[in-house]
């Protein structure tokens, strides 16, 4: 059943589908503010500023809330912090853009048009806005340039690629994965699980290699699926592990694969490939079923420096079936 929220955004822009409605949406905005709307990365802090957006980085550093929308009389003051990446920076001030579509304004300054929210309408807009802020900083066409020839075997690759395509459009691996899952994809089936070092949420013990989130990219023609929270090394990544491992013994900053004879390199250019039987979730006939299979895989590192001044990482790994589909 389609929410109000979602009816309400879908007639806005004659679509059929939430995606649809958000490239429209996007498309609008480059068309009436950009003077030329293919250029990337896309100056989103202008476009804001030209929708009337007032913009003040002074949210509390570490807080919860990397952005608030704030409606005034005479337009809006967005809220942001500024101790965060700046990829994370422009998407979250790009969802808040997208939150404005939500409004209208008789005059007497911007109201919003469905009312209070209960959790199903708020959940629906903030799909809305994040589907609108990967639109309109990742155009879709240009993502699918990205993948274009990228064979089912290459998971070494598809990390280059993602890389290469974080700085062109100046966005995070998170929102340019789970962007590129969304759109549809021509191409063969990739799994992107991303997971850092840390204790089991609930009981704040047994700290290891857990998931952060994960997406499927490409003609995954049945959803695969891989718990939060879960720990890497059942799940079979066990070359994600050894990488963790490997850098953890220097903590130094930077970027890191493993090479062919499993040691730490300094570039992504040098990582490699290898086969890992893993255990995924995969939904076979709408039911979720547990399989076992062999997968070729691919692991980097990345490096952040934490609020205390440490050193700390996360790895992207990639998987791919070896038959080229998911069962």
């Amino acid at each position: 059943m389609v929410s109000r929220t979602e009816r309400y955004f879908l007639d806005l822009f004659l679509a059929s589908s939430l995606p649809v409605a958000a490239e429209r949406a996007a498309e609008s905005v480059k068309i009436k503010f950009c003077s030329d709307p293919s250029a990337l990365p896309v100056d989103v802090f202008n476009l804001a500023q030209a929708n009337g957006l007032k913009i003040c980085q002074d949210l509390p550093e570490r807080g919860a809330t990397d952005a608030v929308l704030i409606p005034r009389k005479h337009g809006y003051l967005v809220r942001l912090r500024r101790d965060v990446p700046t990829g994370r920076k422009r998407f979250s001030l790009a969802h808040e853009l997208g939150h404005t579509f939500f409004y209208r304004d008789n005059g007497q300054g911007p109201r919003h048009a469905i009312g209070i929210l209960d959790r199903t309408e708020h959940e629906a807009e903030e799909r809305a806005c994040d589907h609108f802020a990967g639109f309109l900083l990742m155009p879709i066409d240009r993502i699918r340039e990205r993948f274009h020839g990228l064979a089912g075997d290459q998971p070494s690759e598809f990390l280059r690629r993602c890389d290469s395509a974080c700085l062109d459009f100046l966005v995070s691996k998170e929102a340019f994965i789970r962007h590129a899952g969304r759109a549809n994809i021509d191409g063969p089936p990739y799994l992107v699980v991303r997971s850092s070092f840390r204790p089991n949420p609930r009981t704040k013990e047994d700290p290891d290699l857990r998931t952060d989130w994960f997406a499927t990219v490409g003609g995954w023609r049945r959803s695969g699926h891989v718990s939060t929270h879960h720990r890497l090394w059942p799940i079979g990544l066990k070359s994600a592990c050894q990488l963790y491992h490997e850098w953890s013994a220097t903590k130094t900053r930077g970027v890191f694969a493993l090479d062919g004879l499993g040691h730490l390199v300094h570039s992504p250019a040098d990582l490699c490939s290898c086969r890992e039987d893993l255990s995924i979730s995969i939904n076979l006939d709408n039911k979720w079923r547990l399989t076992r299979q062999t997968y070729i895989s691919a692991n980097c590192l990345y490096t952040w420096d934490n609020a205390e001044g440490s050193t700390e990482a996360y790895v992207i790994s990639v998987a791919a079936p070896t038959g080229g589909d998911a069962v």
